[in-house]
């Protein structure tokens, strides 16, 4: 009977999992909390890049930094906290003066990708781009846009400065790099760290999905499961039923007050920072009749190109094209128009271009001044109590001056008074 209980709640315990929690462990997200190597399978840098320039010439090696993420696995960052460009201003408008990136998407490397109902951008794709100010930690989950393959997309920045009033007026501060990685202060990121301290505090682990800080760099995903005691049959009771309160606990959803009222998350903004408006625009990319060309004149004299996926994918159908693009170019239009149709496809299916510059060079400043500052409160008061001090001497001699004239009529009235008649009566005045 003992057996049999067990078994009932192995079993009742397995039905609530798959019921409550499949659909949560069945993202890119879960298994990166179960399997946190799942992120090597990501693009590598030069096979996802496979051109980038800056101003016209080319980007250097250093200029690109990787980032791994709970979703998107491997990202990179142009111009990160890490990064010095040679020529950081932009004194150019239009995307001549801006950053052009050619990205191969590789669509068709064997790769088992994952489909969650549930999950509002599951099953997309194309690549994922956030703007962000230069040094923050990019939020590609929550910010950002989307831009899907075989387009060339244009991206117009207008940079606005919002500068905040300090105390005693204001309640920003200037924060200094966070200790914990050493980004600069981000409100959103501030956010979302105070979330996971919370977590940590309430359930004893962390949210993979959640920025990092040195206490819980070695505490366990709120998502990771003892798979090898699930397949069991027959589990440790015990081990079940701490995955699933972990589970639950990990799925709470908290308050932002409540998060923010803890001692150690009592963030303000910072005092200056830059926001960017976007104007997006775009259009098929490479257009049909251009694909040859796009891929003889480019791809192929790519410094990476002997190395790349694109070189895996592309190079047997087209590099006999290539070689007589310029020898003998009715019998290569003849060959190019028998597979024309599929590769260039092919072509546009993998490939997306990226343009993201400087829409004008002006800086829209947005300010906070206090109604009156110290200096013209001091005039303002000073300019009265003139006024006034004025207006109250003035007031004190008038007063002054008509006491006089009244005891100097009063002292006259009372000398003719007192002077007698000589027929001894009195004579009115």
């Amino acid at each position: 009977d003992h057996n049999k209980t067990l078994l009932s709640e192995v079993s009742s315990e397995r039905q609530q999992f798959y019921e409550k929690f499949f659909n949560r462990l069945y993202t890119y997200n879960g298994f990166y909390e179960n399997v946190p190597t799942v992120t090597k399978y990501g693009h590598n840098k030069h096979d996802f890049i496979s051109s980038c320039t800056y101003q016209g010439k080319p980007c250097s090696d250093e200029d690109v930094h990787s980032l791994i993420h709970s979703h998107y696995y491997k990202c990179f960052t142009f111009n990160d906290i890490n990064t010095t460009l040679s020529n950081p201003y932009s004194n150019t408008t239009g995307p001549t003066g801006g950053l052009s990136l050619q990205l191969f998407l590789d669509t068709d490397e064997n790769i088992y990708a994952i489909y969650n109902p549930e999950h509002p951008t599951s099953g997309n794709q194309g690549v994922r781009v956030v703007i962000h100010e230069k040094g923050t930690l990019p939020d590609p989950e929550n910010e950002g846009f989307e831009i899907e393959q075989s387009h060339s997309v244009n991206v117009a920045l207008s940079v606005t400065r919002r500068e905040l009033m300090k105390p005693p007026w204001g309640e920003c501060t200037e924060h200094p790099l966070l200790d914990e990685d050493g980004y600069t202060f981000n409100t959103r990121v501030c956010q979302m760290r105070c979330l996971q301290k919370m977590v940590y505090k309430s359930c004893g682990c962390k949210r993979g999905s959640l920025p990092m800080y040195p206490d819980v760099e070695n505490v366990q995903f709120c998502n990771k499961i003892q798979y090898n005691e699930w397949i069991k049959k027959n589990p440790n009771i015990t081990s079940l039923l701490y995955d699933l309160e972990k589970l639950q606990c990990g799925m709470t959803e908290y308050n932002l007050d409540v998060v923010l009222g803890q001692d150690d998350c009592q963030w303000k903004d910072n005092c200056s920072y830059n926001t960017y408006d976007m104007t997006l625009s775009q259009s098929q990319w490479p257009k049909k009749g251009v694909e040859l060309d796009f891929y003889c004149r480019k791809i192929i004299h790519l410094p990476n190109y002997n190395n790349s996926s694109v070189y895996k994918a592309f190079h047997d159908q087209m590099e006999p094209l290539c070689t007589n693009i310029y020898s003998d170019s009715n019998s290569n239009f003849t060959n190019w128009n028998g597979v024309k149709q599929e590769v260039g496809d092919q072509l546009r299916e993998n490939f997306i271009r990226l343009n993201v510059y400087f829409k004008d060079l002006e800086t829209k400043i947005i300010k906070q001044e206090p109604d009156f500052a110290l200096g013209s409160m001091i005039s303002e008061i000073g300019g009265s109590l003139g006024i006034f001090i004025g207006v109250s001497i003035i007031t004190i001699a008038e007063v002054f001056i008509l006491c006089l004239s009244i005891i100097r009529v009063l002292g006259e009235k009372s000398k003719v008074m007192s002077t007698p008649d000589p027929k001894g009566v009195k004579q009115w005045p």
